[in-house]
């Protein structure tokens, strides 16, 4: 009879240990990680559209085919880098879009030089353009896309610069100016 005893205990010992294991498993995931820091930035504690297969499969909303809002109710920032150095006060920097006409020199879409060198505008809720270009005032000064194909001469605002933002939070977009030169206003069909 003890040995029956110690053979039934002996074969469930493995069956207790697996049910344990799983046991001390649930508990952990309910109680969470240690660190308990809170999310900061634009898609914080989210991928922030960088883990499109992630995302993908967790059936994201992030469909690059969507269209975009017609406006962002928390406005936009934009941060402007001029790698050239050719923007200064005596030469601005403007953004032109399809709500000012593509006018390369609107006073109202002035960039002001921060105090690190970049230039910046700050795009009142309603008012962020999904499509722009960037002149220093003219046609003949406007940005020279060298990182798009010939022809592709508005900017886009990222689909993922939207994606993953909590309530209140803006976003920023932030480009870089390598080289400036003629250009033209893109076709109402190609930028609004």
């Amino acid at each position: 009879m003890k040995k029956n005893l110690l053979i039934t205990l002996w074969l469930l010992a493995p069956i207790a240990a697996v049910g344990l294991l799983a046991w001390w498993i649930a508990v952990s995931l309910n109680i969470g990680p240690a660190m308990r820091a809170e999310p900061v930035g634009p898609g914080a504690g989210d991928t922030g559209g960088a883990n499109a297969l992630g995302e993908f499969f967790a059936g994201s909303s992030l469909d690059p085919g969507a269209d975009l809002p017609a406006a962002l109710p928390m406005g936009a920032m934009l941060v402007v880098r001029d790698r050239t150095g050719r923007a200064s006060p005596d030469a601005p920097m403007y953004l032109a879009c399809a709500d000012n006409g593509w006018a390369p020199d609107d006073g109202a879409w002035r960039l002001e030089r921060g105090a690190d060198g970049r230039w910046v505008l700050d795009l009142p809720a309603g008012d962020v353009p999904f499509e722009f270009m960037l002149t220093l005032g003219s046609w003949a000064t406007a940005e020279v896309r060298t990182d798009v194909p010939e022809g592709g001469r508005a900017r886009g605002v990222p689909r993922a610069l939207l994606h993953g933002l909590g309530p209140g939070q803006r976003p920023t977009l932030e480009v870089e100016v390598t080289q400036w030169g003629p250009g033209t206003p893109p076709e109402p069909d190609e930028g609004g």
